[in-house]
């Protein structure tokens, strides 16, 4: 929720995005007097950094994922081989 009348408001738009359509940044007061341009290419590089943050967040989770499969998969073969072992 914005609050105040008195804000400059900068909007971009993502039609990209899978779940936002836009991002509202809220200028500080003592940065309204910058130019447009300057405002919006440091606007595009905040979106920029946090929209490559999570790939890498889901590459590490699909890492953990296989090397928990590959453990359980390791437990069961030598559960298997312990059972055989034992029951021959």
């Amino acid at each position: 929720m914005l609050k105040g009348v008195n804000r400059q408001v900068l909007e971009v738009n993502r039609p990209e995005s899978r779940y936002f359509e836009r991002i509202l940044f809220v200028v500080k007061p003592e940065f309204t007097a910058l130019p447009a341009a300057k405002l919006l290419k440091e606007a595009q590089h905040q979106v920029n950094i946090h929209h490559s943050a999570p790939p890498r967040m889901r590459a590490a989770a699909r890492r953990k994922r296989a090397f928990l499969l590959a453990g359980a998969a390791l437990a069961v073969v030598l559960a298997a081989i312990l059972l055989w072992v034992l029951l021959k």
